[in-house]
């Protein structure tokens, strides 16, 4: 009886390998959510983690408001990803997808996916999710001789866009009134110059 147990339980433990069922994550290196202030660049990283050993690549969509945020650039990893395209590349409707290849089947369980880079255009006080879902294949790995689907589950994230702190502000009043001064010192040099 304690055979077949453990028949079961190691059978159980390939079909899960083998259809990846929530077998691997995919989500922002940074603790969500992030506070970018308007106006700023905003660069975030995506990672995987508990993939199989043997994942070939895969590809995937992420989606955000583009009333928040607006698209700027993907870099993908390489390595482990020297190969891929970006499918939608514009990124003004608030989403792109992309793929990402690697040349052969060693990219261990965790690892860089890419980073994105957004400018925050939104109002202090908005609020953008970012979202990640499969592409239409998803991930691959090698499982057997079989190139199979990886089943991930995405952890997505958010942006809020944060008001430029009361220290900020004191700072550029400060370099306002230095720069006032400046310019009135610069002025009575010059009439002092004249006289």
């Amino acid at each position: 009886m304690k055979r077949f147990a453990a028949f079961v339980v190691s059978l159980a433990a390939a079909g899960t390998m083998a259809t990846g069922v929530n077998a691997a994550t995919v989500g922002l290196t940074e603790v969500s959510p992030i506070d970018a202030l308007s106006a700023s660049v905003l660069s975030v990283s995506i990672t995987g983690s508990g993939f199989p050993d043997t994942t070939f690549g895969g590809d995937m969509t992420v989606s955000w408001d583009p009333a928040v945020l607006e698209f700027q650039s993907f870099t993908r990893a390489n390595p482990p990803w020297p190969n891929g395209s970006l499918v939608d590349s514009d990124g003004s409707d608030g989403h792109i997808s992309f793929t990402a290849a690697s040349d052969n089947f060693d990219q261990g369980p965790a690892f860089s996916i890419g980073d994105l880079t957004y400018t925050v255009i939104g109002a202090a006080g908005s609020f953008s999710p970012i979202v990640f879902s499969d592409g239409l294949d998803g991930w691959q790995a090698l499982v057997g001789a079989n190139l199979t689907t990886v089943g991930v589950s995405y952890e997505s994230g958010s942006v809020n866009v944060v008001p430029l702190p009361a220290a900020g502000w004191l700072m550029l009043g400060g370099l306002g009134l230095l720069m006032g001064a400046l310019r009135q010192r610069s002025s009575l040099m010059r009439r002092t110059d004249r006289v």
